[in-house]
């Protein structure tokens, strides 16, 4: 993909500034983390075997509010694995996208092993240890997911 904004063949390529070909990459990275989030939430949905309908709004809502068209949405859904795995550069963004999962793998009030398995997988991709996943996940048990990155940070870092 960075190829195709390196060609010196393109008309429009020579007319970009250094600043504007730094701001496109940007926002393609910034696009693929959202699309990759979202393909792993679906399969995460899915890892049980099943997609259900109140996980796939869950899902779509997330979708909508990072700015992931409805186009797009539905290419993921169909297809989550030939999204590119990318992992976001910022904490804060690691830390939200962990706790959406775990989020998630509990709104049916149910997490199957082969979920616990995919969120610790990709916990460590994201750069967490299982401990601290796990330590995420026993607080999910006994209470309620906080909605600040904050908190679940201390829990990490607990």
């Amino acid at each position: 993909m960075f190829l195709f904004y390196q060609q010196k063949n393109y008309k429009w390529h020579k007319n970009l500034t250094e600043g504007r070909k730094i701001r496109i990459l940007r926002q393609l990275i910034t696009h693929m983390d959202k699309e990759t989030h979202v393909a792993n939430l679906i399969a995460l949905a899915k890892a049980d075997g099943v997609l259900h309908a109140h996980e796939l709004i869950f899902i779509q809502g997330i979708a909508l509010r990072m700015g992931v068209d409805g186009q797009a949405f539905q290419r993921i859904v169909k297809y989550p694995d030939i999204v590119p795995q990318r992992i976001p550069e910022s904490e804060s963004d690691r830390i939200r996208q962990l706790g959406e999962m775990l989020a998630l793998m509990h709104i049916d009030f149910n997490a199957d092993k082969e979920e616990l398995a995919f969120v610790e997988r990709v916990g460590v991709r994201l750069g967490f240890t299982n401990t601290q996943v796990h330590k995420l996940v026993e607080f999910l048990q006994s209470n309620m997911l906080p909605s600040d990155n904050a908190t679940l940070k201390n829990i990490v870092n607990s």
